[in-house]
């Protein structure tokens, strides 16, 4: 196994980690958060059930809506998820390379005539985009074609447009 090789799966295996004690992160500051409600708040909302929901002595207009809008929050894991994607595509650089990425699979110095990003930029931010599963890379020759990652990213890029030009 080449030298890059092995860096490549060390920083893969790095980012996934760091990926992992950001989302136990989340997850224990929800907990804590919950946990840190007063007693009175906890038992009311528990005695009263659906009318009180989660709110301290308010009634609810509609209640089975608000449950329905409550059951809808994803967990805080998965929220922190959803939020890391948010958060690379906005950055304008990256957007540019992801938006290049859409029509196919292209080198360095094709993103680099593409997005008019110097090499170190495109490289740079590129590797963000890895670590975040946003894109990915396939090896021919002495060249690496990168992509996006899946129909879901081609998904984002298109909504994003759609939703800035309206």
């Amino acid at each position: 196994m080449s030298d890059k090789t092995k860096e490549s799966q060390t920083q893969a295996a790095q980012t996934q980690a760091a990926q992992a004690a950001q989302a136990a992160q989340a997850q224990a500051s929800a907990t804590q958060r919950q946990d840190s409600l007063p007693d009175s708040a906890a038992d009311t909302a528990s005695s009263e059930g659906a009318s009180s929901l989660c709110c301290f002595g308010h009634d609810h207009d509609d209640p089975a809506l608000v449950q329905k809008a409550l059951d809808a929050v994803p967990e805080e894991g998965l929220i922190f998820s959803a939020t890391e994607i948010f958060s690379s595509l906005a950055d304008s650089t990256r957007f540019r390379i992801l938006s290049a990425l859409a029509v196919g699979e292209l080198c360095v110095s094709d993103l680099i005539c593409a997005t008019k990003v110097s090499q170190s930029a495109v490289s740079h931010q590129l590797r963000l985009l890895r670590d975040k599963r946003l894109v990915k890379v396939r090896r021919e020759g002495k060249h690496a074609l990168y992509s996006l990652a899946d129909e879901h990213v081609k998904s984002l890029i298109a909504l994003a447009l759609e939703h800035a030009a309206e």
